[in-house]
């Protein structure tokens, strides 16, 4: 169980990965696979559920395809949006964007699981926690948070508390920077 913090700039950032995989950790790949998202000027043209590009046979198995296609486009809004709260330092909207995504993620993707929904909302209710949400490629293992400087020391001790009473693990905590990106030189 870890968590990652990013510091600098008066804010941090943390990954905080759970120890578990959640039961539907193989259904990424498939929800991926289920869906073509087409885009022609940045607008959305169209979903093609299924791998074949025909569609699914009955609507019961249509609403799931339809809800990660809303999860893969309104993500792409929140990086965008999140990239333009970075840039002027809005920490209230990068964290709303954050839950935001979790949420999507949780609902609509299908990928989260109990012991990072349990951190996501313990987390957004401890004072000066922006946003968290689940990160990682083991659908179950890390949550990411967005945390005040002078919150980190009672975000780590409730979450290593509650975590613990609830799931019987103790997290590991990673502190990081923000860094700016990948760039050309």
């Amino acid at each position: 169980v870890m968590t990652t913090f990013f510091k600098g700039q008066g804010r941090s950032v943390s990954a905080y990965a759970t120890g578990v995989r959640c039961s539907r950790g193989g259904e990424g790949g498939r929800n991926r696979g289920s869906m073509e998202i087409s885009w022609l000027s940045g607008d959305v043209v169209h979903v093609r559920m299924g791998r074949s590009g025909r569609g699914l046979g009955t609507e019961r198995t249509r609403i799931p395809q339809r809800r990660r296609g809303r999860h893969i486009i309104s993500d792409t809004r929140r990086v965008v949006d999140f990239s333009a709260a970075a840039r002027v330092a809005d920490l209230r909207a990068m964290g709303r964007l954050v839950v935001a995504s979790h949420r999507s993620m949780q609902h609509d993707y299908e990928i989260s699981c109990e012991e990072i929904d349990f951190l996501v909302d313990t987390a957004i209710g401890i004072p000066g926690v922006y946003g968290a949400r689940m990160t990682g490629g083991g659908f179950g293992g890390c949550t990411v948070n967005l945390v005040a400087p002078e919150a980190v020391d009672a975000f780590k001790k409730h979450l290593t508390e509650t975590y613990g009473e609830r799931y019987g693990k103790t997290p590991v905590f990673y502190e990081c920077k923000p860094a700016g990106g990948a760039g050309l030189a």
